[in-house]
């Protein structure tokens, strides 16, 4: 049978998963939610663009969206709005016309900053952690360069310098008219591989990608014939189609190239860890090819990571007082003891497992008193054993925990803890 020390770094590599999928519960860091444009492509070649941001937000003052200066992407962007419509309302924010770092609540500027840049930014003063819904309009003038042979519109959505992370971000790319054979509407996206761009119809484009990391760019290509924008006076007489089609195949080569890798790398971390949590209340994977391809096999580096998603989870907890520990909102599963009785649980489990090793004891897993396919029991078994404590109780206990997993890590050899054994 394959040892138990299998198992182990199975689990205490999830540790460090486990909190990654339970943060944001109760405290949340900037994030997007979903993030959503909606592009009009004009016959003069303007696009009018319709950002709406759900995000949740925290002690923050004032939102920001940054457009690189590039005369040959665009001339200008102009008849910038800002609405809030957070459950529905509908709140029009006022236009100033200063920069500012922290911009007065419920107002916004579009303007060229001190960094060269035109930014929008709009004042939104939340001081605890919140939900909310803006809409942010703009035009933007001379978006589509017409050539010799086609038409070209070519927008970066979100760039490199973007520190807010998406869970979902959509798109639809709407034609100012039908293009006579779909195959002359040609379209690409650059950015995650993980994302989709579809021709939908003849006149309508539709992209979309999950977990977009901070930092990652994201862009749409969209290739036409020159009488979908017959208006636009933004012209060239230059031929592009085919340094275009060139372009993009090679871009094309080399994310296939990269796929492949991330595929073979993916494979050969499935034959370590196939562990899979199945069950009422379920968290996820227990531990999953992409955690796996973020650690190098150093003791270090584990550990790291462990902590680094430890103090992330953790400092969810930080403003929650006593009074709330046993509070359930209708967007999650657990109550806040719930939710760490969950995670001393499993680390209490896991120590037990090293420490019966030891003593010579059989090893039962995941419990002496569950199976794997009773975790709905076993999940109820931790909420009846330590939900009953108290958050600081709870924290306290959890940290002890983590402490030993480093302990234990370090004790073991590196073929002991990274190593499969018959």
């Amino acid at each position: 049978i394959m040892k138990i020390k299998k198992y182990i770094f199975t689990i205490a590599l999830l540790v460090g998963l486990f909190f990654l999928c339970n943060s944001k519960v109760y405290a949340g860091d900037l994030e997007l939610k979903n993030l959503d444009y909606d592009v009009q492509l004009n016959t003069d070649g303007s696009a009018n663009v319709t950002e709406t941001w759900d995000i949740s937000i925290e002690d923050t003052n004032t939102l920001f969206k940054t457009f690189e200066i590039d005369k040959s992407k665009y001339s200008e962007i102009s008849d910038v709005s800002v609405i809030e419509t957070t459950n529905g309302s509908i709140d029009n924010f006022e236009e100033i016309y200063v920069e500012k770092y922290h911009v007065d609540k419920n107002c916004f500027y579009a303007l060229i900053n001190s960094k060269g840049q035109f930014e929008i930014a709009w004042g939104v003063h939340e001081n605890n952690y919140a939900r909310r819904t803006f809409k942010i309009n703009y035009t933007i003038i001379d978006a589509i360069k017409n050539y010799k042979d086609c038409s070209e519109f070519y927008w970066q959505f979100i760039s490199t310098k973007s520190s807010i992370p998406a869970d979902y971000v959509t798109g639809t790319i709407t034609l100012p008219t039908n293009v006579t054979k779909l195959e002359d509407l040609r379209v690409w996206a650059h950015g995650p591989l993980n994302g989709n761009i579809t021709k939908v119809s003849a006149n309508t484009v539709n992209f979309e990608v999950e977990n977009l990391d901070r930092n990652t760019m994201l862009e749409a290509r969209v290739v036409t014939p020159t009488y979908v924008f017959s208006e636009n006076q933004n012209t060239s007489s230059v031929a592009k189609l085919n340094s275009i089609l060139s372009q993009e195949q090679e871009w094309a080569d080399e994310a296939n190239k990269e796929r492949e890798r991330r595929l073979q790398e993916e494979k050969a971390a499935s034959m370590i860890i196939k562990t899979v949590i199945i069950g009422l209340n379920i968290v996820g994977l227990l531990i999953g090819i992409i955690f796996i391809k973020k650690i190098n096999k150093y003791k270090e580096e584990l550990k790291n990571e462990i902590n680094k998603s430890f103090e992330k989870y953790i400092s969810e907890f930080d403003n929650i007082p006593e009074s709330l520990k046993d509070k359930r909102v209708i967007e999650v599963d657990r109550t806040p003891t719930e939710n760490l009785a969950y995670q001393v649980g499993w680390t209490t489990l896991v120590l037990k497992w090293e420490d019966d090793e030891k003593q010579g004891i059989e090893v039962k897993t995941p419990s002496d008193m569950f199976k794997w396919n009773q975790l709905g029991e076993l999940y109820q078994w931790f909420t009846d054993t330590y939900a009953y404590l108290s958050l600081q109780e709870l924290k306290d206990m959890l940290k002890e925990n983590i402490n030993s997993i480093y302990e234990m890590i370090d004790s073991l050899s590196d073929e002991e803890l990274f190593e499969p054994h018959m």
